[in-house]
């Protein structure tokens, strides 16, 4: 098995945007992934500044990643419930700026 990367599979808050789904009974993203598997692809494939790509946002992992990175970034997601839940992972973040289209109304945050 020397072909094999082991890596941890816990992000510093990793439950932060589940349990702001939970209380906002917005539905919570099943397939999260561990933010060292995106932390090792986004180093492996950028330098600081670029810009990384993510077409299948779901809990926005490696938006995060990217985030602490010192990497620009930019995520799509079909479901806007697990935009508006992943969100949180950001309120504190400079510049943060929430702007979805929900139930035919524009909400921002």
């Amino acid at each position: 098995m020397h072909h094999v990367r082991r890596m941890g599979h816990q992000c510093k808050n990793p439950w932060n945007s589940k349990e702001y789904a939970k209380e906002h009974g917005i539905p919570v993203h099943g397939a999260a992934f561990p933010c060292r598997l995106a932390e090792f692809f986004i180093k492996f494939m950028t330098e600081p500044q670029d810009l990384v790509v993510d077409p299948f946002g779901g809990s926005f992992t490696t938006a995060v990643e990217a985030e602490r990175l010192g990497r620009r970034w930019i995520s799509t997601e079909q479901m806007v419930e697990y935009v508006v839940g992943a969100a949180s992972r950001f309120y504190k973040s400079d510049g943060f700026f929430q702007n979805v289209m929900q139930d035919g109304m524009m909400t921002t945050a």
